[in-house]
């Protein structure tokens, strides 16, 4: 369940702050900073990101993520400044948020791909190097993949945005967050949670996996048919 109501702004801010849930962004779409910390400017309508201290961007686009526990905080800002620094934190003046998107995660039942018909997951790793994989299975809040080793960049938590491509539903944009990544030998699956998912893309992917579900039922069908024919 994703919750975007505006009125409730305010309320998610104080509980992101109360709680100290470490905060993660990716600046302009490309650098991500971890385990930084969201704080009320005092005095002020513009919020603070507390980062630790070495280079930080002095300005740029944000999208922010903040997990805690089963809940996801998502939202959007820019860098309108700085503040003083030390030699362990430094802080970042960003515009307060028009709305924040709240997830709460719970479980979807999940489909398999047809071999003959791929689910495309397209992305673009940290060296900008685009990335095209099938799906291994999907479902109504995420999906997984899988990936080599030797590309693997991600985090659990990371943010980004990826294109999914559907032979017979066409393809939709949605930013995902990283739930899990599970190693292996040669290679290492990659667990993904939706996140800023617009309606377009929750109808075609919940399509989706009501479709493929309806033609499992249908092969389990089947199959008892068969096998009571045989007794």
């Amino acid at each position: 369940m994703i919750s975007r109501d505006k009125d409730n702004t305010e309320q998610y801010l104080k509980e992101i702050i109360k709680l100290a849930i470490p905060v993660k962004m990716t600046v302009s779409g490309k650098t991500q900073i971890d385990d930084c910390k969201l704080l009320f400017r005092p005095g002020s309508k513009d919020l603070l990101i507390r980062i630790k201290g070495g280079e930080h961007p002095k300005s740029g686009t944000l999208s922010i993520v903040c997990v805690h526990h089963n809940k996801v905080y998502v939202f959007s800002g820019r860098i309108i400044g700085t503040e003083k620094t030390n030699s362990r934190f430094g802080y970042l003046r960003i515009s307060r948020p028009g709305e924040i998107a709240k997830q709460e995660r719970r479980k979807f039942s999940r489909a398999k791909p047809r071999s003959s018909k791929p689910v495309r997951v397209k992305f673009v790793l940290r060296d900008n190097t685009a990335v095209a994989v099938d799906a291994i299975d999907i479902s109504g809040g995420g999906l997984s993949c899988l990936l080599p080793s030797n590309l693997v960049t991600f985090a659990p938590h990371d943010s980004f945005p990826i294109t999914i491509v559907f032979q017979t539903l066409g393809k939709v944009q949605t930013w995902v967050i990283v739930t899990g990544v599970t190693p292996s030998s040669e290679m290492k699956k990659l667990s993904f949670s939706y996140s800023l998912m617009n309606e377009y893309a929750h109808s075609v992917i919940t399509s989706y996996v009501a479709t493929r579900q309806q033609e499992n039922d249908r092969g389990e069908s089947s199959s008892t048919k068969g096998k009571k024919k045989q007794d």
